[in-house]
């Protein structure tokens, strides 16, 4: 096994960044990789060494001998990763382990403005995006009127490039009454970004390939969830970006090999950021304890999140699409205060009962849960380092999930830190 590949099997917000680090401390792949995306991620990891957020470098970037790759399938505001890569430099790392694709493309002020402007003639139909200009970026990507990182570094065709792209949404922006800063004032900060970001801008495929092909050790990180992917998500409050296993090889440049390692991340409960429907959403008092326990609350948009009950039928599609080979489970410990747990392990759409995820949202909003309700544990299992002295409840709601789903539960956290973590025997 040389590919390690981590999923998020819900909305995103699973815990991911959590586990990629414990994941890298285990394995010390030779690289790490983000493969889709941009900044309207966020990955939070807390060990012995502090907390940091992440938002464009992969979560593995504070091991030294992992290369942190941030692949073809990005895209990334330079200004926002020249601030996080200053954040790691003054918290004591070095930054020259992290590689960009010169296939990745640019996320500009335009699409900041021009998402913005999206979000607010949606009205009540919003679908609650970060702002941070992800979806106009993609979409100008597909217009191919996007930059590439590759040309951002290139003095040559950087002028011309950037331009295009600047005429290109100037004319969207100023029928709506946005303006835009002058090309040449724009140009000129940006070219000094470009300065910054030179030496590591490389073709990261290549240098992918080659590791496979040598079988060194590589891990794949995805952003947001499963639940939100362009094509497989509940369309149209998804993301615009691949989000399961076959988008890592899409934005990473590498193809399947034989015994990879397919790691769900589930949490213990669901959650759901911005609007769309949340079958399983807790009621008033239980919700908001939640909430609080669990600290649910955007890193990227500081928002809170909602929160419901386990829903077995989103976890079994998750499953399905991604080929996972085993789950980790977390936030399991903040489920401690509940007397009693229900999981969803049905739908029930105009009076019939159904196991599957409808294709269209309008079928979607109509699902009501169908539960199953067990006994909670109501012990603090945050200390607990072996998985055999986890409370009998505790491990029975594991097996439960693990049933439902049909893939083996392998890992456990039990908080925020990395060291909260306990392996299924």
């Amino acid at each position: 096994m040389s590919t390690i590949i981590v999923i998020g099997g819900q909305w995103g917000d699973e815990g991911k960044g959590k586990v990629v680090d414990w994941l890298t401390k285990k394995y010390k792949p030779s690289f790490a990789v983000r493969f889709n995306g941009g900044a309207n991620a966020g990955h939070t990891v807390v060990n012995e060494k502090g907390v940091f957020k992440f938002h464009l470098i992969p979560s593995s970037s504070l091991q030294k001998n992992t290369k942190c790759v941030l692949g073809n399938g990005m895209v990334i505001d330079p200004v926002e990763l020249v601030k996080e890569i200053d954040e790691l430099k003054t918290n004591g790392f070095s930054s020259k382990n992290i590689l960009i694709s010169d296939k990745a493309h640019l996320v500009l002020p335009w699409h900041r403005l021009l998402e913005e402007v999206q979000e607010f003639e949606r009205g009540k139909n919003t679908i609650g995006t970060t702002k941070k200009g992800i979806g106009p970026a993609y979409a100008d990507k597909a217009a191919r009127v996007g930059v590439r990182f590759g040309e951002f570094v290139d003095s040559n065709i950087s002028r011309e490039k950037l331009n295009k792209s600047y005429k290109f949404n100037r004319e969207q922006l100023d029928s709506v009454g946005k303006k835009l800063p002058s090309f040449k004032n724009f140009f000129d900060s940006y070219n000094l970004v470009s300065k910054r970001l030179r030496s590591h801008v490389v073709n990261t495929e290549q240098i992918l390939q080659s590791a496979a092909a040598k079988s060194s050790q590589i891990l794949l990180e995805g952003a947001q969830g499963s639940l939100l992917d362009l094509d497989w998500g509940i369309y149209d409050k998804v993301t615009s970006s691949p989000t399961t296993r076959l988008g890592a090889y899409q934005g990473s440049g590498l193809l399947p090999t034989p015994n990879e390692k397919i790691v769900g991340v589930y949490k213990s409960y669901m959650t759901r950021v911005g609007s769309g429907h949340l079958p399983t959403q807790m009621e008033g008092k239980i919700e908001e304890k939640i909430r609080v326990i669990g600290n649910e609350f955007g890193v990227t948009t500081g928002r809170a999140r909602r929160c419901g009950w386990f829903d077995a039928v989103l976890a079994r599609h998750s499953a399905k699409m991604n080929g996972f080979t085993e789950i980790v489970l977390t936030k399991q410990d903040v489920l401690g205060v509940l007397d009693m747990i229900k999981v969803c392990v049905a739908y029930r759409v105009d009076g019939k009962k159904i196991n599957r995820v409808p294709s269209t949202e309008r079928e979607f909003n109509k699902c009501q849960p169908i539960y199953e309700e067990y006994p909670g544990w109501k012990t603090d299992t945050s200390k607990v380092k072996n998985y055999q002295d986890l409370p009998r409840n505790f491990k029975k709601y594991c097996q439960i999930i693990e049933k439902l789903i049909g893939v083996k539960v392998t890992t456990i956290s039990l908080g925020p830190s990395t060291h909260q973590t306990v392996q299924v025997n």
